[in-house]
């Protein structure tokens, strides 16, 4: 006799389908081989539930009409008990007080996962400090938190949660494609690529300066920027920055694409040049999967993955000259490029697969 699997309910925005998204789509995906099956709440339903792949996860629709609109924690805990959910796992600052109140009235116990840190998820300082004491109240009493790096868990007892309530597990991800194998790499325009949800966090104004100096120094490259925009007003204002400093006819705006893997595959190596703690970025590690090497920012979650000058090089985050430095030092080696790209290939399949992140997940939820 098989047992049936056990149930999760992962309360989730669903606005974007970034990194985030892309761990809870993952999970979805990958947990029933550990014994629990996933489903869907989204608070803010709007790209996630139209590009997810764990379709036989069911998506069910909670609109928030507003950030302080807690109600449809009554609808969460109605469809707990009709569809027999055994555990809640909110996702994101906005999710958790409406998971804390469900799981109150239903009794389910509560999971909450970081994914970056709050002071610097949202646009604006003053609503990421409100964000924050509410995420701290609404931690009373959570069960166990998921950080998904070491910096995250840092975090976690930063702002006070027990030590016997963190659980790291870090991000993971499948295979997304072949391994690139370049032969041509130094004998042609290097092709660099950024996948990211753009905003100012991203740190792409810092790239776009970089590429200003790599420019006036002769290199032969461009600029395939991956990704949709945060809001219309940013996407102006970097638009016109690339105009300015003289690279935007070296910048591709690919926008938004549920086809990461043929993107990538497109590419050198990667770069990220993030300003402020990532959690632990989906993007580098996808870049990895195939064997580019990538270049980011010294910063929490970033450092965990790259090492410098094995799978890539870190440098100072929100300055542009070691920026550009360290992506020239690519281009002026290609003779390292091929062990470079091994290093990273290896490093994301034995640290950082879907494997390792959903058991782990499932021995918290055990």
């Amino acid at each position: 006799m098989t047992l049936a699997n056990r149930k999760a309910l992962h309360v989730i925005n669903g606005e974007h389908y970034s990194g985030g998204e892309r761990v809870q789509d993952i999970l979805a995906e990958t947990l029933p081989q550990y014994g629990y099956d996933v489903g869907f709440v989204c608070l803010k339903p709007d790209l996630f539930p139209k590009v997810y792949r764990a379709k036989a996860s069911p998506i069910f629709n909670i609109p928030m009409k507003h950030k302080a609109d807690f109600s449809p924690y009554k609808e969460l805990a109605d469809i707990v008990r009709s569809e027999g959910y055994d555990i809640l796992h909110s996702h994101m600052p906005r999710t958790l007080p409406v998971a804390k109140l469900a799981s109150m009235k239903t009794r389910v116990p509560l999971v909450h996962h970081f994914h970056s840190p709050t002071l610097f998820e949202g646009p604006s300082l003053a609503t990421n400090i409100i964000s924050g004491v509410l995420e701290r109240i609404s931690l009373i009493g959570v069960d166990r938190v998921i950080p998904c790096s070491e910096g995250m868990a840092r975090y976690s007892r930063k702002i006070r949660i027990a030590e016997r309530k963190i659980d790291v597990i870090l991000n993971g991800i499948p295979a997304i494609g072949p391994r690139v194998h370049r032969e041509d790499v130094g004998a042609k325009t290097w092709v660099f690529g950024m996948v990211a949800l753009f905003r100012a966090r991203k740190g792409i104004e810092y790239l776009l300066q970089a590429m200003a100096i790599l420019k006036n120094q002769g290199h032969d490259f461009k600029l395939r920027a991956i990704g949709g925009f945060f809001s219309d007003e940013y996407e102006s204002e970097i638009k016109a920055l690339a105009d300015k400093l003289g690279v935007a006819d070296l910048v591709e705006w690919v926008g938004f694409t549920d086809k990461v893997a043929q993107e990538l595959a497109q590419l050198d190596f990667f770069v990220l040049p993030s300003t402020h703690g990532e959690g632990l970025p989906i993007a580098i590690l996808e870049a990895m999967s195939i064997g580019l090497p990538v270049v980011t920012t010294r910063i929490d979650g970033s450092d965990e993955v790259v090492r410098d000058g094995v799978d890539g090089y870190l440098c100072e985050p929100e300055n542009a000259e070691p920026l550009a430095q360290s992506l020239a030092k690519i281009m002026q080696q290609p003779e390292g490029y091929s062990a470079m790209s091994e290093d990273a290939y290896q490093r994301q399949q034995t640290l950082f697969s879907d494997a390792s992140m959903s058991s782990g997940v499932a021995r918290i939820y055990d």
